[in-house]
């Protein structure tokens, strides 16, 4: 989205608030979700809106990797960028975040990783044959 609009997030929340974001990352999601046999990397609330679940669920399969509020607590300790996150307290936004979030991406998810889930590696095959179960590779150009 920063690539596209030559802006950062920061600047886009100042100057049209979160409609105004949400609003071109659905545009987005729907534009990319329109080509095939790729990775989106989503931001957190892509799944706020009822359409951008739709989209993901209907051209693509939904992998979610779910982090528990302390370990994105930490991870976000020193990051400055995420305008949802300048609040007095980022723990009391995280887990109000988390709460509406997380059962989207749980009723969106085809497949969901826990870190409970074993190994990274177990949990790449787990998601790769998952993929090759779902996924239809598309047909190649003669």
């Amino acid at each position: 989205l920063e690539r596209r609009t030559g802006v950062s997030v920061n600047l886009i929340f100042e100057v049209e608030g979160e409609p105004g974001f949400r609003q071109r990352e659905s545009q987005l999601l729907a534009e990319t979700a329109a080509n095939v046999a790729q990775v989106i990397a989503t931001g957190g609330g892509v799944v706020l809106a009822a359409r951008n679940r739709a989209i993901l669920s209907e051209r693509g399969f939904v992998l979610y990797l779910p982090a528990s509020v302390d370990a994105q607590l930490a991870r976000l300790a020193r990051d400055t960028r995420r305008p949802l996150l300048r609040a007095p307290d980022r723990l009391e936004r995280l887990n109000a975040m988390a709460a509406l979030r997380n059962p989207l991406y749980e009723s969106t998810a085809d497949l969901i990783l826990t870190p409970q889930s074993g190994s990274v590696s177990r949990a790449a095959d787990r998601a790769i044959h998952a993929l090759e179960q779902t996924w239809q590779r598309p047909a190649r150009a003669a």
